[in-house]
């Protein structure tokens, strides 16, 4: 089902991660114009989807400073949609944080180590760890109404075990009513990432088997910040891959290009067995089984366990549940 549309407000960041693809990237950095973001925008509202994402592929999005007038023009009413970011939160100050709720944003996710220095600096690359703390205990301590309205998410990229949760900046954020969950598991980048992960301890989705097609290419395209198209906002980091689109096409028939068009060959593709290159080594794929043949279903389905799916399973179970435990403890 088409549900968003993405795009990129710049491929410019201020941090350096080592799990992401931004250090791999070969396009010169900008940020995009109002004339082609106010186009996408107004694609998406006339187009009916739910939601509009503006997290970059790689990149910032808080370093576009017309950022609150593209999410203002987004979620004007009538026929406002949900708006979405993530941020690794240096530049997010109490004052942008109240700009961004003020403007509409309905939606806001932060990417962060446990707060400790020398794990911030081997994992981002950045010696904004104390910025990044600051900003969120001043948000925190200040929020109002509308602030708490806002859903809030913080992903905690560590290998710890034991106590990551426990830090006073996460207590004080749940007992506030943000998210707080552990990312462990990360795409590759078609192995690029893998020495520098495994060195921190963080893991490597299993590239399962494609059989089915990729949700990615029913819930909408990603737009980069030069105004071009493709149908991943997952990997295509360059967008020089197959899963180019055109966006002449898309604006002039959004649904016709997912319901009858080019997405429609790019499924098919999956369900022959020879999606795209750039898909075979993703590590990101969820497969679509809603709508399919039970058999393809099932020849994912043992694709999935005999790579090894199944345990990953079982660790973001085992995960969950200590997430739960620690919700459970401190609301004691």
């Amino acid at each position: 089902m088409l549900t968003d549309v993405n795009f990129e407000p710049s491929n410019l960041c201020n941090a350096n991660c080592i799990f992401c693809g931004y250090q791999f990237q070969g396009r010169a950095h900008e940020s995009i114009s109002d004339e082609v973001a106010h186009r996408i925008i107004d694609l998406a509202r006339r187009s009916g989807v739910a939601r509009l994402g503006i997290t970059p592929l790689v990149g910032e999005p808080l370093v576009h400073r017309h950022l609150e007038a593209y999410i203002r023009r987004a979620a004007a009413l009538p026929a406002g949609l949900a708006v979405g970011l993530t941020t690794n939160g240096i530049l997010l100050t109490p004052a942008r944080f109240r700009s961004l709720v003020a403007a509409g944003l309905t939606d806001l996710a932060i990417s962060m180590t446990y707060p400790d220095e020398n794990e911030y600096l081997r994992i981002y690359r950045s010696k904004k760890l104390r910025t990044v703390v600051a900003n969120l205990d001043s948000i925190l301590d200040d929020l109002d109404d509308a602030g708490r309205r806002l859903r809030v998410s913080i992903g905690v990229r560590t290998d710890r075990k034991t106590g990551w949760q426990d830090h006073p900046l996460f207590i004080k954020a749940r007992a506030r009513g943000w998210q707080l969950a552990r990312n462990r598991f990360f795409d590759d980048w078609s192995g690029q990432t893998a020495p520098a992960m495994e060195r921190e301890g963080l893991w490597t989705r299993p590239n399962r088997p494609k059989r089915l097609p990729c949700t990615m290419t029913y819930s909408g395209p990603h737009y980069f910040s030069d105004g071009r198209a493709t149908a991943c906002g997952c990997r295509d980091l360059d967008g020089k891959s197959e899963l180019a689109l055109d966006p002449m096409q898309l604006e002039a028939d959004l649904h016709a290009v997912y319901e009858t068009g080019a997405m429609v060959g790019l499924r098919e593709r999956f369900r022959a067995g020879t999606a795209p290159e750039i898909c075979q080594s993703c590590r990101h794929y969820n497969p679509a089984y809603e709508g399919e043949a039970i058999p393809a279903r099932l020849t994912q389905l043992v694709g999935d366990l005999s790579h090894g799916v199944s345990s990953t399973v079982a660790l973001f179970r085992t995960e969950r549940a200590n997430a739960q435990a620690s919700d459970r403890s401190l609301n004691r």
